[in-house]
């Protein structure tokens, strides 16, 4: 006895739908993706390229900052920070400057953030210039152990805050 169901052919499955080539909208939409984020891409590696200098700094200061002589330290994040600034300004303003110029540059305007969250976090108030004068160019100036570490801290939190917040001063060349 038949049951008919002998007769019956198989079920057609249709094609699966495939991804590419994708509709006109889809690949219009694709260009403008792909314009708008190749520049976007550039600029950011541009960032980041010009920023090299602020990174290296920071772990130069982290570096810094694990010496034992505090004294040793105040000379190295002085150091550091004279050649951070002359990356950043005209190699005319800062190179020469040392001694009591050089502190003078620090406490002056030019030296402050503009963008900074905390305008006071990086600054060197004079109190810190005098210490530093006494300590680095006064040799009849005692200073204690501890007053060097408090000193050296505070240096090296101010200089790392600097490196970090300043602005960078664009240089035309002539």
């Amino acid at each position: 006895m038949s049951t008919g169901l002998e007769n019956l052919n198989d079920i057609i499955v249709p094609e699966p739908i495939t991804f590419w080539p994708p509709a006109e909208g889809w690949l219009v939409l694709l260009l403008i993706g792909v314009s708008f984020f190749i520049p976007w891409l550039y600029q950011t590696w541009r960032r980041y390229q010009a920023n090299r200098y602020r990174r290296e700094a920071l772990r130069e200061a982290e570096h810094i900052n694990n010496l034992e002589d505090p004294k040793e330290k105040l000379i190295l994040l002085l150091d550091l920070l004279k050649r951070t600034a002359i990356t950043i300004y005209p190699r005319e303003q800062v190179a020469s400057l040392s001694g009591g110029a050089w502190l003078d540059f620090l406490t002056s305007a030019s030296l402050r953030s503009r963008t900074a969250a905390q305008p006071d976090s990086h600054e060197l108030p004079p109190e810190i210039i005098q210490q530093l004068n006494d300590v680095l160019y006064n040799p009849a100036a005692s200073v204690s152990q501890d007053n060097l570490r408090k000193l050296s801290d505070q240096l090296f939190n101010r200089v790392k805050n600097w490196i970090k917040q300043h602005q960078r001063i664009e240089q035309t060349h002539v």
